[in-house]
């Protein structure tokens, strides 16, 4: 249709060529989403304020958003051996943050053009839902951690949350999850268990 429009009426307008993105099933942009809502209690962020070190803790979640959301897309397309080159254009970044508590607002970005959305943003939707789960389950200490990703993914949680100290709570709301709560001694089952997996 490109080259016949422009014959006879000059440039695709925008609302064809987004109209034909969608029906070609690309995803829109999230822009006007959070896709993880990271709050954290505790003294030292009663006044609202963020320690640098706790903003290093928010940027590892990036790299298990990617890694769980590259595994996502593994096992819905199984004859497919790698991820599309699309998930190294994606990255999170942090919008702003609530007033009066420290409240991170975290976005999915892409660095393609936002007209072409977030590739495979169900897989990212997904992954943000696996890691919630895997943060309740540890929250609850039952002694059984029944995680549904493959475990050496845990091993971002030598990085997340590390920075937490006694009395702390990193609380993660993801879009369609309820909040869950990350403490020291949370983190250090969780990292554990990443160790065992390590050595099996």
């Amino acid at each position: 249709m490109g080259h016949a429009w422009r014959n006879r009426h000059g440039p695709v307008p925008h609302s064809t060529r987004a109209r034909r993105r969608a029906s070609e099933g690309r995803a829109g942009p999230m822009t006007d989403r959070v896709f993880i809502r990271a709050t954290l209690r505790g003294k030292r962020f009663k006044d609202g304020e963020l320690p640098l070190s706790v903003l290093a803790d928010l940027a590892s979640l990036q790299g298990m958003v990617i890694d769980v959301a590259k595994w996502r897309f593994g096992e819905a397309n199984p004859d497919r051996r790698r991820s599309p080159r699309g998930f190294d254009h994606i990255y999170l970044k942090l919008t702003g943050l609530g007033s009066g508590r420290s409240v991170a607002k975290i976005e999915i970005g892409t660095t393609r053009s936002a007209l072409f959305g977030v590739p495979n943003q169900e897989c990212f939707e997904m992954a943000a839902g696996d890691i919630s789960d895997i943060i309740g389950l540890a929250e609850q200490n039952d002694g059984r951690l029944r995680i549904q990703i493959p475990k050496k993914y845990l091993a971002h949680f030598n990085r997340i949350g590390r920075s937490l100290q006694d009395g702390e709570t990193l609380e993660v709301k993801a879009a369609d999850r309820d909040p869950v709560r990350l403490t020291a001694q949370s983190r250090e089952r969780l990292v554990l268990l990443s160790a065992t997996t390590e050595m099996m």
